[in-house]
């Protein structure tokens, strides 16, 4: 996904790692460094993340966002 059409990294998770995100395909996208920055640090961010689940949906239909957390076993 671009959200600009710039060329950028994939590293920019759905769900932050902080939250427990896992760094899987299927949480991370390809941002250009101020997308990213707008995706983390603004208001924007809000309409970003719908695009990035609309990307990330299209791609991987049958993939929850509980799938894209991590889960500690219980022993």
């Amino acid at each position: 996904m671009r959200a600009c059409g710039k060329p950028g990294l994939p590293e920019a998770h759905y769900i932050p790692r902080s939250k427990g995100g896992l760094g899987i395909e299927q949480n991370v996208v390809t941002l250009c460094r101020p997308c990213h920055d707008l995706m983390d640090n603004t208001t924007a961010r809000d309409s970003l993340l719908k695009r990035v689940k609309e990307h990330l949906d299209l791609w991987y239909p049958d993939f929850s966002d509980a799938d894209r957390i991590y889960k500690k076993e219980q022993l």
